[in-house]
């Protein structure tokens, strides 16, 4: 039996913007999974190693900072691309998401306006990526 596979894993509790991203990402045809806790960003990663995984980096109760080092220092999770967003007022955040491992973190602002577009290049990869047997 193959692993079960998502597209998405979003490490974010803001329902607001779980709505947002979810309805973007489903218009392209991904499929999105939603974990709320560290040790469920983990999890999920493991079971449907999704083609990117989403960070709130102001999500106190995911421990981002901590969750993306844990995920980039895991073997067989490190190679899934991440991306986190974060307050423009906070540059300090920003660096310290980029030492964890982060591989794209964007002023939320940013985000926003580039969401439709970062989706549709994750959705282009997993079209080139080979199936998972």
């Amino acid at each position: 039996m193959s692993p079960t596979v998502a597209d998405l894993l979003l490490a974010l509790t803001d329902l607001l913007f779980l709505a947002r991203i979810r309805a973007a990402a489903e218009a392209l045809g991904l499929t999105v999974e939603r974990a709320t806790t560290p040790e469920e960003v983990l999890k999920r990663a493991q079971a449907t190693r999704p083609a990117a995984i989403i960070f709130d980096l102001h999500e106190k109760r995911l421990d981002p900072l901590r969750t993306l080092a844990e995920v980039k220092a895991n073997a067989s999770l490190r190679g899934i691309r991440t991306i986190g967003y974060f307050s423009h007022v906070r540059d300090d955040v920003r660096e310290r998401a980029l030492r964890a491992g982060c591989d794209l973190v964007l002023p939320r602002s940013v985000f926003v306006a580039q969401l439709v577009e970062r989706l549709s290049e994750i959705a282009a990869d997993r079209t080139r990526a080979p199936s998972v047997e």
